[in-house]
């Protein structure tokens, strides 16, 4: 993997979250939070229950580095 992006998956979502399908990878820029990262993808809120970098449960304000993996956990509804 390119250590200079960043992967984005979607998990649970019963729509379509990301424009690239579930799963995409992004170029990584300095300084980036995770709030600006989902803006970049046009993510809407109400599609976000929890966030994940690499395993560990983070907020938006979150410093994203090189080679991190984002997980967006949707709220996925039944009944």
């Amino acid at each position: 993997m390119d250590e200079t992006m960043i992967t984005v998956r979607v998990q649970g979502s019963h729509r379509r979250v990301l424009a690239g399908g579930d799963r995409v990878t992004v170029d990584w820029r300095p300084g980036e939070t995770l709030s600006q990262l989902l803006q970049r993808l046009e993510v809407p809120a109400d599609a976000i229950w929890l966030l994940v970098v690499n395993g560990q449960r983070v907020d938006a304000g979150y410093r994203l580095a090189p080679g991190d993996q984002v997980e967006i956990m949707s709220p996925v509804g039944g009944g």
